[in-house]
């Protein structure tokens, strides 16, 4: 190449020693011919010849190149040759015969030093394809598929997720061969479905009562979503809970709205004839819109509702509302400034204790309850940093043990709303709850300055189930639950004994449609008949639990439920023993205590589903929300964080704290009642001699002093 000449590109940046090297010997040439591995386009090519490209003239001064050439390591392997593009047609082979030209013939094209032809340009793979599958365009599995889709919408994924590169991995992972289904396959598959989807709950073939619990969420904006769950039994021994996920039409919920999809939602041979036995309402507003419907035979109130309003009403106490706001003005001063957090922390870190201020509450009283348990296990670290840094302690060490009282009894609200909020809940827990309560808060004796208002909370929140019309079908309720029925610890044996009576009088005066629920034809027994029959079984009932009389057959064993049996388990495996008494057990057992919790789906935002109802249009909305209700777990409004639990370290902590407390303060008193009877005199007879004779001689120096004269008024007229 001549001095003179320009290159064809000059260099900026060589990357190693060893490429640097690779330009001083081979100096860049003109730009080669394009082959199969090129997608230049600018210049002429040679198809006809076997013969090394002719050199081509330098490009014009100012030409840039919108390629950059590869640069040759002196240790790298020379690049594989290959023939130039030809126009002649090949000859393709027929099957099982050889080439005639064997490849050792086919001479090698020559090599342009300093240059690395680029790889061959394919159309890019399916996104969807694991690379390294059989076949790029390959149809996913229908299996595949349906298993993608569900995992997706279940969770609250969108679709669009399964081009997501690090889902790709995790399934290349597992089979390099898998074939993922797209977006679009995906979408109709759920169309598809939605469409040949069933209803679950057979109206005519429940073997009890239909029952549903319902909840109203908010999303973004305006936009209301209703959950709903459906209660029925297919068998003897489960109760069934189906979840349903719709998007309401309207942003003002009416009754109509709200009865119409759950009464479409059974299999039935028209939706105007499905009729439940109970329902279950969220709060007081939506039980008052809906209990004038004949839809429904009876209407409750979730029984956490009136948790959350006892704990509300606590909250309005002054000492517990003033022991809250000085932990949080507290916990704000501290993360106010770096360096006083700073110093919290290094003071945490030398006695190796938790460095984090706790966070502050929100709306919910669950993370109130949290908030105080928190702080509470870090009184003795408080008041230490405050005394390091001479700053006021959070809380004094009486308001200490006034607010310990106030963490334990909502911890044991707490305690209740998560055992009424399981899945296999049932009314017949309410009154139990409800007594266990009662009881703690007479047990744990108040101070008296607040005690009278805990009482009237309690009394308030709770009187519309302990004295309203419904009280007494929580009370049969619990009769026929074997957990409970026939305790001292809820009634006396008398007032068992008139809900037994109450429950037969139930039984005879039955309601016509309830009738088809037993086996044998109720109807064609007499009022005396349905009266022995069911007496005779309370009578096994008794046994069983281990209260029967002289004549009992069972023995004094009690059989009530293991841990982990449910009451419907229970009754089931008992069916043939007590067989009226079993079919009436399920029509109690079978409504639950508290309603679905819609929030967790639908919140503004934070809920599962709030993505999903703002990505996609109306129909593919109702089409996600109809297959994702179908995998969902009914379970309760109530309690569900559990880390809104309060740990065995913070427990025993506050135990600690409470004892020293306690401790300090009767030391504290025993010296102060010394101090003032050492102030106090003391009595004659207790004086010792030294100390008598000292007072007696001091009492004869005193000098006497006559009694004051009265005047008269004679005696001075004179």
């Amino acid at each position: 190449m001549q001095k003179n000449q320009q290159p064809w590109r000059q260099l900026q940046r060589p990357t190693t020693s060893a490429a640097a090297a690779a330009i001083a010997a081979f100096p860049p040439n003109p730009r080669p011919p394009q082959s199969n591995l090129s997608s230049i386009r600018r210049f002429p090519i040679a198809n006809n010849s076997l013969s090394p490209p002719p050199k081509l003239s330098p490009p014009p001064s100012g030409y840039e190149d919108e390629e950059e050439p590869t640069i040759l390591d002196d240790n790298a392997p020379p690049p594989p040759t290959l023939a130039p593009p030809t126009t002649a047609t090949p000859k393709v082979p027929y099957p099982n015969q050889r080439s005639a030209v064997p490849s050792a013939a086919i001479p090698p094209q020559a090599r342009t030093q300093g240059y690395v032809p680029r790889p061959p340009v394919t159309t890019g793979h399916h996104p969807l394809v694991v690379q390294g599958g059989p076949s790029h365009y390959q149809e996913a599995d229908p299996r595949c598929s349906e298993l993608v889709t569900r995992l997706f919408i279940s969770t609250g994924i969108p679709l669009n997720a399964v081009n997501d590169p690090t889902f790709i991995d995790m399934i290349k992972h597992f089979n390099s061969n898998t074939v993922l289904p797209t977006e679009t396959a995906m979408t109709r598959g759920l169309e598809k479905h939605c469409k040949n989807q069933k209803p679950v709950a057979h109206y005519h073939k429940s073997l009890a009562p239909l029952c549903v619990t319902i909840d109203v969420g908010h999303g973004t904006g305006d936009q209301k979503f209703l959950a709903y769950s459906i209660h029925y039994f297919e068998d003897l021994y489960e109760r069934k809970n189906v979840v349903y996920l719709k998007k309401l039409f309207l942003s003002v919920v009416d009754s109509e709205s709200v009865l119409i999809p759950i009464r479409r939602a059974v299999n039935s041979y028209s939706y105007s004839n499905v009729k439940f036995a109970n329902l279950v309402c969220p709060s007081q507003e939506l039980y008052k819109m809906l209990c004038g419907s004949d839809v429904c035979k009876r209407y409750y109130v979730d029984y956490n509702f009136y948790i959350k309003k006892f704990v509300l009403n606590l909250l309005k106490i002054q000492e517990l509302s003033q022991g809250l706001q000085q932990f949080r003005t507290f916990c704000r001063f501290i993360k106010s400034n770096v360096d006083t957090y700073g110093r919290y922390r290094r003071l945490q870190l030398s006695k190796g204790h938790e460095m984090n201020i706790p966070d502050l509450d929100d709306e919910s009283w669950y993370t109130s309850a949290r908030f105080l348990t928190h702080c509470l296990s870090l009184h003795d670290d408080f008041n230490d940093f405050c005394r390091q840094n001479n700053h006021d302690p959070a809380i004094s060490n009486e308001t200490f043990l006034e607010l310990l009282y106030f963490q334990r009894l909502l911890s044991e609200c707490i305690r209740h709303s998560a055992e009424v909020s399981a899945p296999d809940n049932s009314i017949s827990q309410v009154m139990p709850s409800i007594m266990a309560l009662r009881n703690y808060i007479s047990m744990s004796k108040p101070a008296e300055s607040y005690a009278n208002h805990v009482r009237d909370a309690f009394t308030n929140s709770f009187s519309t189930v302990t004295r309203g019309s419904a009280k007494i079908l929580y009370d049969i309720a619990t009769l026929m639950d074997p957990r409970y029925a026939y305790k001292t610890e809820i009634y006396n044996m008398q007032t068992w004994q008139n809900l037994e009576i109450r429950a037969i009088e139930e039984f005879v005066n039955m309601d016509p449609a309830m009738e088809k629920c037993y086996y044998n034809d109720v109807s064609l027994l007499t009022p005396s008949e349905r009266h022995a029959v069911i007496a005779n079984d309370f009578k096994i009932y008794r046994e069983f639990l281990g209260l029967g009389g002289a004549d009992q057959v069972l023995g004094h064993r009690d059989h009530r439920p293991l841990s982990g049996e449910t009451p419907n388990f229970w009754w089931g495996r008992r069916q043939t023993d007590m067989e009226y008494l079993a079919v009436l057990s399920r029509e109690y057992l079978a409504t639950p205590a508290t309603t679905i919790n819609a929030t967790c789906y639908f919140n503004k935002g934070k809920g599962k589903f709030d993505r999903i109802s703002k990505m996609y249009p109306r129909p593919q909305i109702d089409d996600c929300l109809t297959v994702a209700g179908t995998y969902q777990v009914y379970r309760g409004k109530g309690y569900l964080a559990e880390k809104n639990r309060m740990t065995s370290g913070q427990k025993e902590k506050l135990a600690a704290i409470e004892k020293r407390l306690i401790t300090n303060g009767m030391i504290e008193m025993e010296e102060q009642m010394v101090k003032m009877e050492e102030a106090e005199p003391m009595d004659q007879e207790e004086m010792k001699p030294e100390i008598q004779k000292q007072m007696e001689v001091k009492v004869e120096d005193a000098p006497l002093q006559a009694p004051p004269l009265k005047k008269r008024r004679g005696i001075m007229r004179r």
